[in-house]
């Protein structure tokens, strides 16, 4: 089972990146704005991270040119299937990307 620690790690890999690419993506520029974090759901392929910025997940994977290890290892996804057994996974990191996301609107 994913730790709250382990997230809040994952997360902040994720933003260090979409930091780094934003100057080369276009869809990136705004991306901490174009984030609604009231309808953020990690587990639902087109309000996650990379739905919100991108239409859905795998597009936004495919134009990030990001392995699915890479994209685990950023926090845009978890290992395995999005079955009952990662669920709370997928929560634990939600919680993790909200938390830190209105953390980040608000300075």
């Amino acid at each position: 089972m994913l730790t709250r620690e382990q997230a809040d790690a994952l997360v902040e890999a994720g933003i260090a990146y979409l930091n780094e690419q934003a100057p080369w993506h276009g869809e990136l520029r705004n991306w901490l704005r174009d984030i609604n974090v009231e309808c953020l759901e990690m587990n639902v392929t087109e309000e996650d991270v990379l739905g919100q910025l991108f239409g859905d997940y795998d597009t936004g994977k495919k134009k990030l040119k990001l392995s699915g290890e890479e994209s685990v290892r950023l926090g845009f996804a978890l290992a395995g299937d999005s079955d009952w057994h990662t669920m709370g996974d997928y929560v634990i990191l939600g919680a993790a990307w909200i938390e830190k996301l209105r953390r980040l609107k608000k300075d």
